[in-house]
């Protein structure tokens, strides 16, 4: 099981992190756990297992650079 500890000293560093745990206990899944962290800052979050997983940068990254290729197809190169 993941130490929950260390995602409330990811949240602690720096204030506008929000970290969401769902604990399921489905009744022919087994047991589930689901971890949502976000960043108010950086408008993004992501699911993850573990503290280390948390790469919200990288997500904002991904999300600017499919924007850029949306608005490049669209406008051409002008951009």
């Amino acid at each position: 099981m993941t130490d929950l500890n260390e995602f409330r000293k990811w949240a602690k560093t720096k204030q506008g992190r929000i970290v969401e745990i769902k604990l399921n206990n489905a009744l022919n899944s087994g047991f589930d756990e689901n971890i949502w962290v976000y960043d108010i800052e950086l408008c993004t979050g992501q699911f993850v297992n573990d503290v280390s997983e948390i790469k919200l940068e990288a997500e904002v990254e991904k999300k600017e650079r499919r924007e850029l290729e949306r608005l490049q197809a669209k406008y051409g190169a002008k951009i």
